[in-house]
């Protein structure tokens, strides 16, 4: 009992670290990008230049390790996206923004979250208390995240870093997609632990479900566990692997990405997509380089990428104006060749996407809506 206090004390104390040096790195990094443009929008251009009709398409997105779901409002514009909260009764939907994110993914799927997170967060068990606290320095203090109503916490013990539950439940949500959206384009986006698990999934997706999916995205993606590792943590290394082996879920042997893409199963009919950053410290060049070079390798027809020059890891989409056009040019170019755009610019909607059944909805988006209209009329104003 003795040594499970300490092991949670010791979690408690670098999270709580985490969450200084990420409150610290954040504060210097945004200062300065909020100042740009009277703090409404980090880019150089009209928000109309990326307009465009939405309603056929839908996203699927997985989040970085140790992130929630509401990551994604990092990518989803000022209109924002749907957070499902699952530990709530009867589940509650939570639509969270953040006013100067750029538009890159539209209609995000709410599906339930991975299980390393939780919601509604218990006092007396101190990973909660101090994780739940990290995700409020970073989402709301550092990214200036709003709507968020509940607190999401840590579940240290279920983390696996693309592992196979991280993959399976990936899959699902595909899956789940694709038989209630059976009509739209969907686009698959993961940022790096989520990068990751998008390329592991790809592998499984059967010929039918691959007709589906017109698009793959992945931000800052790790080749192997080991390789990042190294790179990140140097001598202690070996330390961290077994730490992860031993009070989570992750396996040694667990399938890599570049395994994924490497393997005979995985789709070269998908059009995919790379981001990465020069100044990324998190998941270095050289830990995604090894995935492009290997799908060169096999000769994919559709593969891109996009090397950003100032932006870090966990900020790609926020952290430099100029890194920002080029990255919703990227994305606008990729819209307009794989997933088709419709430029009518009346026909272009700020909704989010959700996937409920629940009698909270109607009421729920009715309150989204306010908040809409009033992105709606800001761009009209541009």
């Amino acid at each position: 009992m003795i040594a499970l206090y300490i092991i949670i004390a010791c979690l408690a104390i670098i999270l709580a670290t985490a969450a200084l040096v990420a409150l610290t790195n954040l504060y210097r990094q945004g200062v300065r990008l909020r100042s740009l443009d009277g703090g409404r929008s980090l880019i150089g251009v009209h928000p109309k230049d990326y307009l465009f009709d939405t309603s056929h398409v839908v996203t699927v997105f997985c989040q970085g390790n140790g992130a929630s779901r509401a990551q994604g409002a990092k990518y989803a514009g000022p209109g924002g996206m749907i957070v499902r909260l699952d530990d709530a009764p009867n589940y509650r939907l939570d639509h969270v923004y953040i006013e100067n994110s750029p538009r890159l993914l539209y209609n995000l799927y709410a599906w339930p979250d991975l299980d390393d997170i939780g919601y509604g967060v218990s006092w007396w068990n101190p990973v909660h208390w101090i994780s739940a606290l990290a995700h409020e320095v970073v989402l709301k203090m550092g990214y200036n995240l709003r709507g968020m109503r509940s607190r999401p916490h840590n579940r240290p013990t279920y983390i696996n870093v693309a592992g196979e539950r991280d993959v399976a439940q990936y899959l699902d949500a595909v899956r789940q997609c694709i038989a209630t959206e059976p009509t739209r384009r969907i686009v698959l986006f993961g940022t790096s632990r989520g990068a990751s698990t998008v390329l592991l999934a790809m592998r499984h997706l059967s010929t039918d479900e691959r007709g589906h999916i017109a698009l793959a995205l992945v931000e800052g993606p790790f080749d192997t566990i080991r390789h990042v590792t190294d790179w990140r943590f140097g001598r202690a290394a070996p330390l961290v692997r077994w730490a992860m082996r031993t009070f989570a879920l992750y396996r040694e042997d667990q399938a890599s990405p570049l395994e994924a893409v490497r393997h005979a199963e995985f789709p070269l009919d998908i059009p995919l997509a790379f981001i990465r950053s020069k100044v990324d410290t998190v998941v270095p060049e050289e830990c995604t380089r090894p995935l492009v070079i290997a799908l060169k390798a096999r000769n994919h027809p559709a593969l891109h990428e996009l090397v950003l020059q100032r932006s870090h890891h966990s900020r790609m989409s926020l952290d430099d104006a100029r890194d920002q056009e080029s990255y919703l040019r990227f994305v606008y170019d990729l819209y307009a060749r794989y997933v088709g755009i419709n430029n009518d610019k009346n026909a272009a909607c700020s909704s989010v996407m959700y996937n409920t059944t629940s009698r909270q909805a109607k009421e729920f988006m009715d309150s989204v809506n306010d908040h809409l209209s009033k992105v709606d009329d800001y761009v009209e104003t541009q």
